[in-house]
C-alpha cells in the first residue's frame, strides 16, 4: 500500500486500520509526508529507498519498474515477474515536449531538435511555459500537453519547462516573450527577487492559469472555490512573482477505466489561449491603441467617493493624466477636481432599482452606452456557465 502523504491527517482509527494491516503482512510505503501522524510505513531501508527512486524520478517506465519490484520482491512472488531493474534517473530540471520522450537538459539542445523537427517558426513569438506539478516525469502530463499543442496551433515556439533550480538560467536562455506559470507556490523559490527583477526589467507578462485539484462536477456545483494552501499555493504566492489571470482551466474528469485524470476544460482551455495572443499582440501596440478598463469605488447618489482614506477623484484624475502623458488616448480631460467629479456624477451615477427619475435623467444626459439585448446574452453565453446564468435570470429575471 502506497500512500500520498502531502497535506494528509489520519485520524486515531484509520491510524489504528493501517497498524493493524502492517501486522498481517501488508507492506506500507508513505511519500511526502509532511506531519508525524503519517510517519508509517513497514519497509526495509533498502526496500524503502528503491521506491523512493521509482516514485520519486517519475514516468510510465518508473511505474512499471516499481509494479514489478513490489511483485517480486516485497510480495516475493518469482513467477510471472521479471529481473529487478533500478530506477531510470530523471533530470530536475528540463525541457520537453509533446512530440518526443527525450527530455533536453540545455535550451540550446531543445532548439536543435525543435527546428530539425520542423516545428520551429522563426520570428513568432516565444512562450515559456514553467510547470511545477505535471512535470517531465508525470505518468499523465494531461492539460500541459493540451496547452503545448494549442499554442502551437496558434503559430507560437514553446518551451516548456519542468523542474524549479534552473529556471531562472531557462528564462535567461529563453527569453520568452510571455510565461505561463502553471502554479505551486513561488516562480522561483530561494530565488524570487532575481526572477521578479528580471521579469520586470524585461516587461514580461506572468499569466498563472489554475488547476481546481477536484473533479469538474464538483467544482461547478460548489461556491466555495479554492481554499486554505490550494488558495495560496495556486493564487496567492504567484502574485509575489507578478503572476496574473488566475483563471481556472484545469479539473479532473473521468477516463475510460473510471479513474480521474487532470484535463483542460475545452472552452476555458481556448480562452487561455486567447487570453496569451492578446497580451502578445500588447506588446507591440502603441500605447494610443491599448484600452483600459478602470474601475473604482463609488457609492449610490451624491456620497463622496472614498476608499480606505484615498480620495478616489483626485487619485483617478492623477492617474488619467499620468496615462495620458504616456502616450495614452485618454481624450480631453477635466482641468479641476470639482468639474471631473461633476462629470463622474452625470455620466458614471450608481443607480438603484429605487431610482426610475435619476434612471431616466440618465438615459437622456449621461451619454449611456447602450447594448441591444442580443449582443448582451451573446456575452452571457460565452461569459457565463448556463447553471450561472439560470440563477441570475431566477433572481432578475430576463433582459429587458
Amino acid at each position: 500500500m502506497i500512500v500520498f502523504g502531502m497535506g494528509l491527517t489520519l485520524s486515531p482509527e484509520e491510524q489504528k486500520s493501517i497498524e493493524n494491516a502492517t501486522e498481517q503482512g501488508v507492506r506500507v510505503y508513505a511519500m511526502g509526508t509532511t506531519n508525524d501522524s503519517t510517519e508509517i510505513g513497514s519497509l526495509k531501508n533498502e526496500e524503502r529507498k528503491a521506491v523512493s527512486d521509482y516514485l520519486g524520478n517519475g514516468g510510465k517506465e518508473n511505474l512499471k519498474r516499481l509494479l514489478n519490484y513490489t511483485r517480486r520482491v516485497l510480495d516475493g512472488k518469482t513467477f510471472f515477474s521479471h529481473p529487478v531493474e533500478e530506477a531510470i534517473t530523471i533530470p530536475n530540471d528540463t525541457i520537453f515536449h509533446t512530440k518526443t520522450d527525450t527530455l533536453y537538459e540545455n535550451v540550446q539542445q531543445y532548439q536543435n531538435w525543435y527546428q530539425a523537427a520542423g516545428l520551429a517558426k522563426p520570428g513568432m513569438p516565444k512562450v515559456a511555459l514553467v510547470t511545477s506539478v505535471m512535470g517531465a516525469g508525470s505518468l499523465s502530463r494531461g492539460y500541459v500537453c493540451q496547452l503545448i499543442d494549442g499554442l502551437e496551433s496558434r503559430g507560437i515556439n514553446v518551451y516548456a519547462i519542468s523542474g524549479f533550480m534552473k529556471r531562472l538560467d531557462f528564462l535567461k536562455t529563453i527569453e520568452p516573450d510571455l510565461m505561463i506559470y502553471l502554479p505551486h507556490g513561488r516562480i522561483a523559490p530561494g530565488n524570487s527577487n532575481e526572477i521578479l527583477a528580471w521579469l520586470k526589467a524585461r516587461n514580461t507578462p506572468v499569466l498563472a492559469p489554475i488547476d481546481v485539484f477536484m473533479p469538474y462536477e464538483d467544482w461547478i456545483n460548489t461556491q466555495k472555490g479554492l481554499l486554505g494552501g490550494m488558495l495560496s499555493q495556486s493564487i496567492a504566492m504567484p502574485e509575489l512573482d507578478g503572476g496574473i489571470e488566475p483563471y481556472a482551466f484545469a479539473a479532473q474528469f473521468k477516463d475510460d477505466n473510471g479513474l480521474y485524470l487532470s484535463q483542460a476544460v475545452p472552452e476555458r482551455l481556448e480562452m487561455i489561449l486567447d487570453r496569451v495572443e492578446r497580451w502578445l499582440a500588447l506588446r507591440k501596440k502603441e500605447n494610443k491603441e491599448k484600452r483600459i478598463a478602470i474601475i473604482y469605488y463609488k457609492e449610490p447618489g451624491q456620497n463622496a467617493m472614498t476608499a480606505g482614506g484615498m480620495e478616489v477623484a483626485p487619485s483617478l484624475l492623477n492617474m488619467l493624466v499620468a496615462l495620458k502623458n504616456a502616450g495614452y488616448d485618454t481624450g480631453p480631460l477635466p482641468e479641476t477636481v470639482e468639474a471631473f467629479m461633476a462629470d463622474i456624477q452625470l455620466r458614471g451615477p450608481l443607480l438603484g432599482p429605487y431610482a426610475e427619475g435619476a434612471m431616466d435623467d440618465f438615459l437622456k444626459s449621461g451619454q449611456p452606452e447602450l447594448v441591444s439585448a442580443k449582443d448582451y446574452m451573446d456575452w452571457v453565453k460565452d461569459a457565463l456557465h448556463p447553471d450561472i446564468w439560470k440563477d441570475v435570470e431566477r433572481i432578475y429575471g430576463p433582459p429587458p
